[in-house]
């Protein structure tokens, strides 16, 4: 049985633009415009997971940044919210800013708990990936582990 006849042909449409980056992409990497989209194609099988892998070794970079966007979101609607307060005098309408004004408060509190939160759990989970990779270094005579140098051994 010959390679040819485990080779299917796939009919793909693309944009006159999308078709010229693949060209200049297949140049670039000395491939044939078939060679370059094969290859980018097992590859993005064979990494299906490093998006979702560093996406959980990430997640406290992202939901910090998230919430230090909210924590400016908060504070600005609260900053409005306090400033109408103080030019209305419609009674209704301080009602429903003074209840905006406590519910932005309660959100804002509630982020800043989950963001502290989120902070000592990336400690945490830091200090026991740390722990880990620290091999015990031992005596190769009695496999006893090594006492720290003192400053005070040194001087």
């Amino acid at each position: 049985m010959s390679e040819e006849s485990n080779i299917v042909t796939l009919k793909v449409r693309v944009t006159p633009e999308f078709r010229e980056r693949i060209v200049e992409t297949a140049k670039t990497n000395n491939r044939s415009m078939n060679q370059e989209i094969v290859a980018r194609l097992e590859e993005s099988f064979d990494n299906k997971d490093i998006g979702q892998e560093f996406f959980q070794k990430n997640l406290h970079l992202f939901l910090s940044a998230y919430c230090a966007g909210l924590e400016s979101n908060y504070d600005e609607a609260i900053s409005q919210i306090e400033e109408s307060l103080s030019q209305t005098k419609n009674p209704e309408m301080i009602q429903f800013l003074e209840h905006r004004l406590q519910v932005n408060k309660i959100l804002k509190k509630e982020m800043n708990r989950l963001m502290k939160n989120n902070s000592e759990k990336f400690k945490a989970e830091l200090s026991k990936e740390v722990s880990q990779e620290q091999p015990t270094h031992t005596h190769l005579t009695n496999d006893k582990p090594l006492t720290p140098i003192k400053d005070e051994d040194i001087w």
